[in-house]
């Protein structure tokens, strides 16, 4: 039975690992186009992202990849970690913590807790919108990556 569940749960982890690109990527938002970006470009822990329109594979803030169940910024080397719902989502160094674990799921970006995922603040997903985490289930929560 430990080893099956074993089997199963190692099956599930590298389905997620293959939807994220293997190179560096952008986070498009379905609903509204948008880039996730690191505001202001910042490179300093406690960051936080908003949606922006895309600049370009220069723009290392709006660049991310996918290291062992996290989103690494390009620019500043530092994680996504997931904060309480409806707090915005910020940059950190690397922890041990379940916080900065992310999975992709039906186009939504979730922490370990899978009835929140990313969206913007208040639903709305426009540029220099604040982007967090919350429950629900709409396009505005619906992500892809584009290579870059």
């Amino acid at each position: 039975m430990f080893a099956k569940l074993s089997l199963t749960l190692l099956t599930l982890s590298t389905a997620t690992l293959a939807q994220f690109p293997s190179n560096p990527f952008f986070i498009r938002n379905i609903q509204s186009g948008k880039i996730l970006d690191v505001e202001g470009g910042s490179t300093e822990p406690g960051a936080g992202l908003i949606l922006w329109d895309r600049q370009g594979s220069n723009f290392g803030n709006q660049l991310w990849t996918y290291e062992r169940g996290r989103l690494v910024s390009n620019s500043s080397g530092l994680f996504l970690e997931n904060v309480p719902p409806g707090t915005v989502l910020q940059m950190n160094v690397r922890g041990n913590d379940l916080n900065q674990a992310w999975a992709y799921n039906f186009q939504r970006l979730t922490p370990y807790d899978f009835s929140v995922s990313i969206t913007g603040q208040d639903g709305n997903v426009e540029s220099g919108s604040r982007v967090v985490v919350d429950r629900g289930n709409g396009d505005a929560q619906r992500w892809v990556f584009d290579e870059a």
